[in-house]
């Protein structure tokens, strides 16, 4: 008998209230996207080598979460959840399937190397960068919509 283990949905977190309804706020929601592209372009431009890997992963990950709330107070929300955001994303249908799980393994690789002091490769960090370029674009797009 194998463990099943059920993903919980938005409504999870706002019940547990990990996240708040408030008011649309298109400023603050572009001031944080603004913000994020700073971040990604900091990563972007951080020399890629392996002293620098584990700040370059902090940073994308860093720029994904500021993009991504951005989204979410577009929409009236407050996220004081990470995964709670990511949901929202994937439920709404800004993340496929593909996206989410690599955001969440972003979250997973940053909070090992945040808490854990977990050592990350060169190769971990470069692939960052593209996930992240990825993601953000797509959150770009819609905070312009």
């Amino acid at each position: 008998m194998g463990i099943y283990l059920k993903m919980v949905d938005f409504k999870y977190y706002l019940n547990r209230r990990d996240v708040k309804k408030q008011g649309k706020d298109r400023n603050l929601s572009k001031s944080l996207l603004n913000s994020a592209l700073e971040r990604l372009k900091h990563a972007q431009n951080t020399k890629e080598i392996k002293s620098e890997a584990k700040y370059i992963i902090e940073d994308c990950y860093d720029a994904i979460r500021e993009a991504a709330d951005s989204v979410l107070i577009k929409e009236g929300f407050k996220s004081y959840s990470h995964k709670a955001t990511f949901i929202f994303l994937k439920e709404n249908k800004i993340f496929n399937e593909e996206d989410y799980m690599k955001a969440d393994k972003l979250r997973d690789i940053r909070n090992g190397i945040k808490y854990y002091a977990q050592e990350i490769s060169l190769k971990q960090a470069i692939e960052a960068k593209k996930t992240a370029n990825k993601l953000i674009k797509k959150l770009h797009q819609k905070i312009k919509q």
